[in-house]
């Protein structure tokens, strides 16, 4: 498959998603379950081999994309007690919490491209319990 294959079956997929539409291969044949919208279905039905390879092999900078975000989020909920004191005023350096808070930005980016992928399903990367909830982020399914 190419890249522009890939790219329009991916982007499909993230629309798809964006609308509440899930799609998955079901031995073999791509189903879709979420709220009928004939547009989605029409491109869907338009472009079924490459959304069929999209999902059979989704890519490949998902998991370790994945990986970071996890372990992102364990080192942002460290830095996070080491900076701020029970009174919630900073105890940490300004360096430190500078840092601390590009590394909030860096993680809300990383976390925005994975939700961009059409193959990624759109759920929590960090576990099926969901986000950390003394993490200073939360990724954008747990928000919802």
């Amino acid at each position: 498959m190419d890249a522009v294959s890939r790219g329009r079956a991916s982007r499909m997929l993230k629309r798809a998603r964006d609308k509440g539409i899930t799609a998955r291969l079901d031995q073999g044949l791509l189903k879709f379950h979420g709220p009928q919208d004939k547009q989605v279905l029409a491109h869907a039905r338009a472009i079924r081999e490459d959304l069929k390879e999209v999902l059979r092999n989704p890519s490949p900078a998902i998991s370790p994309l994945i990986e970071r975000l996890r372990r992102g989020q364990k080192l942002l909920v460290k830095m996070q007690s080491r900076l701020w004191g029970d009174d919630g005023l900073p105890r940490g350096s300004e360096g430190a919490i500078s840092s601390f808070l590009e590394a909030i930005i860096v993680w809300d980016i990383l976390e925005g491209w994975l939700q961009d992928y059409g193959e990624y399903s759109g759920g929590c990367p960090i576990g099926p319990n969901g986000c950390n909830r003394e993490s200073p982020v939360i990724c954008r399914a747990c928000v919802r």
